[in-house]
Formats: C-alpha cells, structure tokens, sequence
C-alpha cells in the first residue's frame, strides 16, 4: 500500500526482504481489475521477480511504469501490488521494504514522468501480506449499465472484473438487486419496478470456497439537480455567507430535503432552501450540497469557497522579443494578505504539457515553436487560498539578432587603422602636388 497521496506518479518498484527460512512468496501480482489499483484503466509495462528468494538477502521485486508518462497520475492511499506468503513453520515473521539509496536501482522507489525520484518515507509504505496455505479472499467488482435507468429499464450487470489475487478461479457469482430480487450469472440483466434507491450485493466465491462481497448503490428514476450559489463572492472570516439552493431541481416529485456539508467540520439537513454560515477562519473550503428528492434519489454538487483574501499575482519576462531559440526567464511577484506568506508558483505554458509547480518565484521555459502562448501563473498563500494571472506571451519564428559587442581593444584598434589610413593620404597628396610644381 502506498499510504498517503502523491502526484504525478508514472513509475513504481516495491522490493522486500525476508527470512526465507521462515516463509516463501508463493505469488506476486499487480490487482490492475482492482479500481483501488494506482495504475487502474492505464497502459505498463509491469516486471515480478520471484527468482531471488534463495539469496543471502532474499528479495522479491516487483513494478511497473505507464506506457505514456503524460498519464501519469495523483493517488492517494492505493494499492500497488499483492503478495501472498506460505508459512514454512508457525511463528510471528517480519516483512520489510528495502528503501532506495543513492545510484541503488534494486531497491523500492516511486518515480516521476520525468523519471525523477519521488520522495517517501518508510512510513509512507507499508506491506500487508497474506500468510497461508496459498488462499485468500477474492474480490468483487461489477458495473451495470445505463449508469441512471429509468423505471422498467432493462439494466445490465457486469461482474467479469471480479478476480482472485493468487489466481484461482471464481466459481459462483450471487446478486442481490435490493428489491428482492436474486441472480447467478457473472452477467446478468434486470428491471426495476419502481424509481427509488436500491443497494446491490455482488458476493463472488473463489475454487477453495472463500467469499468477497462489495456493494453499489443504483437510482432509479430522475435524479435531481443539484446546484447553489453564496454571498458574497468574496468571503472574510466571521462574516455570514448566504447559501441558495433554490435552483436545484428534480423532473419529477420533489426535493425533500438539503444536506450541507461545509467542510469545517459543520454539517445541516434542512427542507429550507437558503441557509446561512459562518467561517471562523481563513481557508479553503469545498462546500458540498447533497440532494434528496421524495423517491430516495440525490445528486450531489460542489464548489470551493475561498475565505480570506486571496493573494493577487503577476509576472513579467526577459527577453521581452522572444524567438524559439530563446530560454526565457519568467519572474513572479504575489502580494499576500496580512499575516500570510507565498508558498508555491505553478505555471502552466499553454503547451498542453500540464502544470509545472515550485517554490522559487522564478523560473526559465524554452517555448517548443513559434506562436502566441497563453502562460497562467497560479500563486498559493499558506492557508491554502490562490489566484491566477493569464498572459499571452509572442515567440517570433525568427533568430533575434545580436548586436555586436565592442570591446575596448577594438576601438584602439581601429582608431590606429583610422590614423596610418589618413597619414598614408596625405603623403599621396604631398607627392601629387610636388610633381605639379616640377
């Protein structure tokens, strides 16, 4: 388990050490079926090894690395890879992780799209491993489609991710609707009678008789719309802000209540559409409103409140006459509010590249090709509040040229040049106009 969250994660490689007196893998593998799963519905190119456990340091290695580092992704507290463990002979036995050290690829490490290390720590990693006679539990995953049926809708139900992490096969397949309503198959299609809420069970059994079991909930019917509005737009601390509701709406029946959630460890249900609250400090808050209209059905809808004042941004560059040879060096200046300091700079080129994000206010880019490049500087303060400055920055397809550089000797030199040019003229002269007077 990768525990924790990390961004921009194309590379994994877990390594682990062991007594091999004591226990043996038995299997390794990557749960990609499993949606908990870092690189779930990604292209890699994963690697097992299984064939060091006879060491003086047994190890098992296992890893893999996305196809297109541009997928790389933002995760937090997933699944990187399974190990089962067959105990040689009873006792309490230690698994660890070994960690990476300098020029050591053998070893466990995260890495970046560009290929750079990603720091963690031993904490941020743990191992959770099954230890057994070559069992374990096996996992239910299933998806059903059209995502919101309607009343009488044929819906079909997939269960053929499911999947047994040491490779045993699923053996039986066993659906609960919700609606007392029972099926078999790894397939299988129903109907609902009504609109409403309905809980579906899949229980998955494995060829040794173990059960996994995971549940989904489907809405039948229209679902609601959910969406508000709050004043005023710009919020200070201890200042009431007003919430409306009052255009969420639903096709069919009526909402029945409004569950607000304003992530300050506050929440409210209420039948009343406009409701007031009150931040008592500075930050960013992802305020959540969830709907529930008289079949049972909801929608939920989310938007971020910035409470304070939000720093304001701007940035200039040099040269100011760029062309697509140039490196560039853009330069940030924020204004904070009181009390609070500039924490990071993310700066997005227009490249299609993605967010480039450091603590320094100043940073070089070499633009790929001649053209008007929208470049965004996004600036964050301490508590979390940011703003965005959008510029549009001119790359000229042609090489600037650089004016010449006089040094002083060359300006010695020439006036030397300058002086023997016009002493040699005027002896000429002299000459001419002693043969004149002969």
């Amino acid at each position: 388990m990768l525990d924790g969250a990390t961004s921009d994660l194309a590379t994994w490689q877990v390594m682990i050490t062991f007594d091999n007196n004591s226990i043996r893998c038995t299997t390794a593998s990557i749960p990609d079926r499993d949606p908990s799963y870092a690189f779930y519905g990604k292209s890699e190119i994963p690697a097992i090894d299984l064939g060091s456990q006879d060491f003086v340091l047994p190890q098992v290695v296992i890893g893999a690395t996305l196809l297109d580092p541009s997928q790389a992704v933002t995760v937090s507290n997933t699944t990187l890879c399974l190990l089962n463990f067959t105990a040689l002979r009873q006792g309490n036995f230690t698994v660890s992780l070994v960690p990476k050290e300098a020029g050591n690829v053998e070893a466990t490490f995260l890495l970046d799209s560009n290929g750079v290390d990603i720091p963690y720590t031993n904490a941020s990693l743990s191992v959770r491993v099954l230890v057994g006679a070559g069992t374990s539990k096996p996992a239910a995953v299933f998806k059903y489609s059209p995502e919101n049926p309607k009343a009488n809708q044929t819906v079909t139900f997939d269960a053929s991710r499911s999947y047994d992490p040491t490779g045993e096969p699923i053996t039986s397949y066993n659906w609960d609707f919700g609606d007392n309503t029972t099926a078999s198959d790894k397939t299988s299609t129903h109907a609902y009678l009504n609109g409403g809420l309905y809980t579906v069970n899949l229980t998955v059994t494995n060829a040794d008789n173990i059960n996994g079991s995971t549940v989904q909930q489907v809405q039948v019917g229209s679902i609601p719309t959910s969406k508000f509005t709050y004043f005023p737009v710009a919020i200070l601390p201890d200042r009431e802000v007003t919430f409306n509701a009052s255009e969420s709406t639903v096709p069919n029946g009526t909402i029945v209540s409004y569950l607000w959630d304003f992530r300050d460890n506050t929440t409210l249900t209420t039948n009343d559409t406009i409701v007031t609250h009150t931040y008592s400090a500075r930050g960013v808050y992802d305020v959540n409103l969830t709907v529930t209209e008289s079949d049972g059905l909801l929608n939920s809808t989310t938007l971020e409140l910035q409470v304070g004042t939000p720093p304001v941004p701007l940035f200039t560059w040099t040269p100011e006459t760029i062309s697509i040879e140039d490196e560039v060096t853009f330069e940030a200046a924020a204004t904070p509010d009181t009390g609070v300091s500039i924490t990071s700079y993310t700066w997005d080129f227009g490249e299609g590249m993605g967010p480039v994000q450091t603590n320094s206010s100043i940073i070089t880019h070499v633009f790929p090709s001649a053209d008007v490049w929208d470049v965004s500087l996004t600036v964050y303060d301490s508590d979390g509040l940011h703003a965005s400055y959008d510029q549009n920055v001119t790359v000229l397809n042609t090489v600037v040229q650089k004016s010449a550089s006089f040094t002083p000797q060359i300006v010695i030199v020439a006036i030397v040049v300058l002086i023997i040019i016009a002493l040699v003229v005027r002896r000429v002269r002299r000459k001419e106009e002693e043969a004149l007077d002969i």
